[in-house]
């Protein structure tokens, strides 16, 4: 079996990440596409489909749906506990300048989009590995991240292993620099294998030889950490319903479906607007003498001498319904669109909903989205917690994305109310600041010691103002 062998699910998984990203970039890589989102008409030429498809509008509402998600997902700053040792993993996390919550973003965006990511952890490849910390750090060695998207992850295998199922390969496709002459860059593709061999964890870089096949290239690659082989492929993937490598569902691709059907019914509408939007000359019973000319304008106009009876002349117009039945169809398409995305937000419940309960709520704890942010969360608490022990960093590491899409503030009353239960001492101050956080009164990134350090540096008494009296 050649290096490049794609895993049985891969090929039925790349037709949808293609219509996905290509729905989210916009018009013009879905008018690029051509015939693959709009057929050609009937016996139609070159010319008159790259007529037919430039009319066509795409009313890009994957993009902006995607975008709003992500944004509602980080319109409130993660919350991360780690020690202050990780600071530069956590500014820095893949030597490319991506801080940990840029990455995140990225993560939650790609899984969104094509329902899969992976993180690869690395460890710089050293001649002489680091005595201590200190010399580490002053080389900047130290575990960093590696992105392989949907389509670079073309074959993987699970196993038991020790009597627990995990990854025993990963086939990842990756280009490298065949040379550069200070202008431009030459790729190519290689493979990278990650496997678990008896002996532990390493990779294999494979290359095309001058007879186009896989090869493998240089010797085994054996990352180690305190000396010794890793147990486990350290390749952390991302998905909407599980955090494994298996193809998933793109959580927007009914909306990308949608999306497309409406550009084609935007062609066809656009299409019959051209061909019947302008009036059209109309003459009957005229005869034309020998090289007469019809001449059109305001100030002009067709004269016959001698009319055959009947003559008429007088401009027709498209005044049937046909193009009204489009318009109702692209209207219908744009609810059913805004109707899809609404769903990401949707608690799930069992059973018969009624037709009230299928509006957005503002508790999106069990939403879809609240369970995507929720798997992500926990794919990158696991990989930073390795991240941690293979840079020999102790402490309490976790990350936590928001799960609180809808903005709910607090009335001055609820406000009124929670003051006087903590001037009463019938609630501690700590629960009155996550109130008036969660309120949205008070920054989520805020702690407790940080708003009771500001109070004293006003002067202002806790939950009161300040009277003037000693």
């Amino acid at each position: 079996m050649p290096a490049d062998s794609k895993h049985p699910s891969y090929e039925h998984g790349a037709a949808k990440w293609s219509r996905c990203r290509d729905a989210v970039a916009g018009q013009d890589a879905v008018h690029m596409a051509g015939e693959k989102y709009l057929p050609k008409l009937k016996d139609q030429s070159k010319e008159d489909y790259d007529a037919y498809k430039c009319r066509a509008t795409y009313f890009n509402a994957t993009g902006r749906t995607l975008d709003g998600l992500v944004g509602m997902i980080f319109r409130k700053a993660p919350v991360v506990v780690m020690p202050a040792a990780m600071e530069d993993i956590a500014n820095d996390i893949d030597l490319a300048g991506t801080t940990l919550i840029g990455q995140a973003e990225k993560v939650v965006r790609e899984v969104l989009d094509v329902g899969r990511i992976g993180l690869l952890v690395e460890f710089p490849v050293v001649v002489e590995q680091p005595s201590n910390l200190a010399q580490a750090a002053a080389q900047n060695l130290r575990p960093y991240t590696s992105t392989y998207q949907a389509e670079s992850i073309i074959n993987w295998k699970s196993a038991r292993v020790n009597n627990v199922m995990q990854l025993v390969l990963v086939v990842l496709s990756e280009d490298y620099e065949v040379s550069n002459d200070g202008f431009e860059s030459k790729m190519e593709k290689q493979l990278r294998v990650l496997s678990l061999t008896e002996t532990g964890y390493q990779q294999q870089l494979y290359r095309k030889n001058d007879r186009g096949e896989w090869v493998p290239e240089g010797d085994p690659i054996i990352p180690l950490n305190k000396g010794k082989p890793l147990s486990f492929i350290p390749f952390y993937a991302f998905g909407p319903n599980s955090n494994d490598l298996m193809v998933q569902e793109p959580p927007l691709l009914d909306l990308v479906d949608l999306n497309l059907a409406h550009y084609r019914v935007s062609a066809d509408y656009e299409h019959g607007c051209h061909f019947t939007g302008l009036p059209m000359l109309f003459i009957a019973g005229v005869q034309l003498k020998e090289g007469e000319n019809v001449s059109l304008g305001s100030q002009t106009a067709l004269v016959t001498d001698s009319p055959a009876p009947g003559a008429d002349g007088k401009f027709i117009e498209f005044t049937g319904q046909g193009l009204g039945a489009l318009e109702n169809n692209l209207k219908s398409k744009e609810n059913q669109m805004a109707a899809i995305g609404a769903r990401m937000l949707e608690q799930q419940k069992a059973g018969v909903e009624s037709e009230g309960a299928m509006q957005l709520r503002s508790n999106g704890e069990t939403s879809v989205l609240a369970s995507i942010a929720n798997l992500v969360s926990q794919s990158f608490t696991r990989m930073l917690a390795f991240m941690a022990e293979w840079a020999d960093v102790k402490g309490d590491i976790s990350i936590a994305l928001n799960t609180d899409f809808m903005p709910k503030g607090m009335t001055a009353q609820e406000l009124s109310e929670l003051t006087k239960a903590m001037q009463a001492g019938a609630i501690s101050f700590e629960t009155y600041f996550e109130n008036l956080q969660r309120g949205e009164i008070i920054r989520g990134d805020k702690t407790v010691e940080e708003e009771k350090e500001q109070i004293a540096d006003d002067g202002t008494p806790l939950g009161g103002a300040d009277d003037g009296n000693d």
